[in-house]
């Protein structure tokens, strides 16, 4: 990735170092052309003037190129522009998905907030990314870890709750046995307890 970026910066300087010399090129072209009808009109008047015609034209051809050369750089930039602002995106989405990943939940909301934390970063994930794939599979599998966390944490609930019913069970184990009630009544309060 830096390879890439050092190439970037180079080609974009080296563009930008040509814009300056055909401006340089232009400013001088300019001065010279008024420099010419200034200094020549009168001198010029009666004689044939074909081959400054001519130079004419192909001042006229450097000012289209250069200019057509202007607008290739000023497409580079924007591209160049874009590519850093999704490098960036990309980037911040990557440290979002850490940063998340590093979270460790407790509880069910938690757990599901997470869940939609992932979710929001993997919709800003950068599909031409080289660890586009990795990180989906990363985010994939918090995802799923994360469910069955919240399964396990509902049956846990669901047994605890469960469990709250069973004292008019114990209350009649107790007192259908022989008769010795504390020994039954020790144990009811500690299934309770």
């Amino acid at each position: 990735m830096a390879n890439n970026d050092g190439s970037l910066i180079d080609q974009f300087f080296d563009l930008q170092a040509l814009i300056n010399q055909q401006n340089e090129i232009l400013k001088k072209n300019a001065e010279f052309a008024k420099t010419m009808k200034s200094s020549f009109s009168d001198t010029l008047k009666g004689q044939d003037v074909s081959g400054l015609q001519s130079i004419s034209k192909e001042i006229a051809k450097v000012v289209t190129t250069t200019t057509k050369a202007k607008a290739a750089v000023t497409d580079y930039e924007k591209a160049q522009a874009n590519l850093a602002k999704q490098i960036a995106q990309n980037n911040v989405a990557k440290q979002e998905l850490n940063n998340i990943l590093q979270i460790e939940a407790k509880s069910i909301n938690e757990l599901q907030a997470q869940n939609k934390l992932l979710e929001a970063v993997r919709k800003n994930l950068n599909s031409s990314d080289k660890d586009y794939a990795a990180n989906q599979q990363r985010i994939i599998a918090a995802q799923d870890k994360n469910n069955a966390k919240i399964k396990e944490y509902q049956t846990l609930e669901n047994q605890r709750i469960s469990g709250i019913g069973k004292y008019k069970q114990a209350i009649e184990e107790a007192m259908a046995g022989d008769g010795s009630y504390r020994t039954q009544l020790m144990k009811l309060r500690n299934t309770m307890a």
